[in-house]
Parts: structure tokens; sequence; C-alpha cells
């Protein structure tokens, strides 16, 4: 079963801050990925993260998603958004380990 993130635009705290779209973002990276998925270089694994979160990528990049730290759950949601969602979207580009994603990352840890 392949659970889609939502596909409207974030347009407001409420949509961002939906507890089901953390539960969404660990459902693809650990039911929908392999193991192997995680850490190889799949162009078309990068376009279908970068469509079904990219908004999410933004929203967390902008300190958004703080709600999330609220739950164990959460917290590793925003975690893989920013460290791994960041390096599959914006491969081979200096995006891929922008210092504002590693600051985020930090305080979804903390």
């Amino acid at each position: 079963m392949i659970v889609q993130a939502p596909s409207k635009r974030i347009s407001s705290a409420r949509d961002i801050f939906t507890p089901t779209l953390a539960q969404v973002v660990l459902h693809f990276w650990f039911e929908e990925l392999t193991p192997k998925q995680h850490f190889m270089k799949d162009a078309a694994l990068d376009a279908t993260i970068g469509k079904r979160f990219g908004e999410t990528l933004v929203a967390a990049a902008r300190c958004e998603l703080f709600a999330w730290r609220t739950t164990a759950e959460g917290r590793l949601a925003e975690i893989i958004v920013l460290d791994q969602f960041s390096r599959n979207v914006y491969r081979d580009t200096a995006r891929a380990f922008v210092k504002p994603s590693q600051a985020n990352l930090r305080l979804a840890t903390s």
C-alpha cells in the first residue's frame, strides 16, 4: 500500500502540524523503501521524494515542523526529512548539505 502525502499546498499551520504527515514520512521511509534504497543514488527515487515531500522539506527547513518534536515519532520523521530527504531532493548540489538544515537537525534531536 502506498501512502501519499497530502497533494494540496501547505496553506496553514494546521496543515503542517498534522500528525499524520509525520506518519506518512515514517511509512514511506521504513515501509515503502528498502534499507538499501536509503543510501543508494537513484534519480527516480530522488524525484519521487521531491514530489511527495518537497513542500514538507521546505517547511522543515523553515523550522515550521517544530510541533513534531513533541513525540519521538515526530522527531524521527523531522530528522528523516531534514537529513535524508534533503540529500535526495538536492542531490549533487550544495543544497544537499545546507547549514540551516543541519541546525534544524540539531534542534530536532535536542
